[in-house]
């Protein structure tokens, strides 16, 4: 189960990245 948790929490943190990256990119360039 703990296992399970983890890998929840590094896709959801990748997930948040991602996004976080996009918006950069798409505030740079209008």
């Amino acid at each position: 189960m703990l296992k399970k948790l983890s890998i929840a929490l590094v896709l959801a943190g990748a997930l948040f990245l991602i996004m976080g990256l996009a918006f950069i990119l798409r505030g740079a360039q209008p």
